[in-house]
């Protein structure tokens, strides 16, 4: 019975993490507490235990200070150990985002004087390297990625499409590019994290660079992945969150001064060797992406989101107050294609209302090796996000009748 529904678990959030394409975050959230804490598998079912906590720390990481960031991690390999009463306190910490009664660490309270156990964890190297140099919260979230995915056997998976990343000039040729199949979600709200690991894959990378404009707090955003998995580094922008530790800059992107923001920040030379350039600010994206376009930034890959589901032919512009901040109405796709279409990139997916583009020199690159599958049909994509929303609880049925090929 314990071991069903261990693979119930892992099955469920497996799929959740690699092959589900329209799951949400609450969705991953129920799925855990609908399972209960995991403490109480600790002596039952060891390996259910393993799971929960390992997801739970990679869930709140973003929100915890470094201490308490590098004192789970230290406490998850220590309850990794046999289950017994030692194991368990170990699993006890690794496993609350925050350690009873405590707060916050702004007081500069230190962690090890409420919970004297955390004293005894002493995580500074990962893999024979220090975590200083570069930030070790990096090298933890990595770790903390590597063993979820262990525990849900998806590992092997995502290291297969890092090995594959290659600069373009080295790129093999083969199999056409299918974005249809690619949509993965491990930190993007929808499928966004396949979709720009498959671009990838087909384009090559250059810089392993990209700049994300409207991120919340960096845990569910299109950036984040590519960051932990694939080695990019970047710079993220959003109105209300900050996080040095990731690069999080609090800042209202507005267009009359987003391109000096970014080259302020970023720098003009990493500006134009960027990889990716991905804006969501539920309103600005237009304005912005025009700014920076007629600036000359260009970016290898562009993602944008429209304000809702419209066909290609309407064309409309959200209307932004005096500063920037509040919007009325929204930009259609229609709109937004034919911005990017003038600024030289070209549609080669939909998901939802995220739009994925590259660049048109390089798709007509890639055209005589690895073609893109409906590049630029706007019209095929459309259709299918149409039919995948009067679907998307049944996979089943969408493969069959919404064009995604499994």
């Amino acid at each position: 019975k314990l071991f069903k529904l261990y693979q119930r678990v892992r099955s469920q959030v497996g799929e959740f993490l690699v092959l589900d394409y329209y799951s949400k975050t609450h969705v991953y959230l129920r799925t855990l507490d609908s399972i209960g804490d995991p403490l109480d598998h600790v002596s039952v079912c060891h390996p259910i235990a393993l799971l929960i906590i390992a997801l739970k720390i990679r869930y709140s990481v973003h929100f915890n200070p470094d201490e308490l960031v590098a004192k789970q991690l230290q406490a998850y390999v220590q309850c990794r150990g046999a289950p017994d009463a030692d194991a368990l306190r170990w699993c006890q910490i690794a496993a609350h985002s925050q350690p009873p009664h405590i707060e916050s660490t702004a007081n500069g309270t230190s962690y090890s004087e409420k919970l004297p156990l955390l004293a005894e964890c002493n995580w500074t190297h990962y893999k024979g390297q220090r975590m200083e140099n570069p930030p070790w919260f990096l090298a933890a979230e990595r770790a903390i990625f590597d063993r979820a995915n262990y525990e849900l056997g998806t590992a092997s998976y995502w290291r297969a499409w890092k090995e594959t990343l290659t600069t373009p000039a080295r790129v093999a040729c083969g199999m056409p590019c299918d974005t249809t199949h690619a949509e993965r979600h491990v930190f993007s709200q929808f499928g966004e994290d396949g979709v720009l690991a498959f671009i990838f894959h087909c384009i090559g990378v250059r810089s392993r660079t990209f700049v994300e404009i409207g991120t919340q707090h960096g845990r569910e955003c299109n950036t984040r992945f590519l960051r932990v998995a694939g080695g990019f580094t970047g710079h993220m922008f959003d109105d209300t969150y900050s996080d040095a530790r990731i690069n999080l800059h609090r800042a209202r992107v507005k267009p009359w001064s987003a391109l000096r923001l970014l080259n302020d920040t970023v720098g003009a030379e990493s500006l134009r060797r960027l990889d990716l350039l991905s804006i969501d600010t539920d309103g600005g994206d237009y304005a912005i992406w025009k700014a920076l376009c007629k600036g000359g930034l260009r970016p290898r890959v562009l993602v944008l989101e429209a304000g809702r589901l419209a066909h290609p032919s309407v064309r409309t512009l959200a209307r932004s107050d005096i500063n920037f901040s509040n919007f009325e109405g929204d930009s259609s796709y229609g709109s937004l294609i034919e911005l990017s279409e003038t600024c030289g990139y070209t549609l080669v997916h939909i998901l939802y209302i995220n739009m994925f583009f590259v660049r048109s020199d390089i798709v007509d690159s890639a055209s005589r090796c690895r073609p893109f599958i409906h590049a630029g049909d706007a019209e095929f994509f459309y259709t299918r996000e149409v039919c995948l929303n009067r679907v998307r609880d049944d996979p089943a049925t969408a493969a069959a009748k919404c064009g995604k090929t499994s």
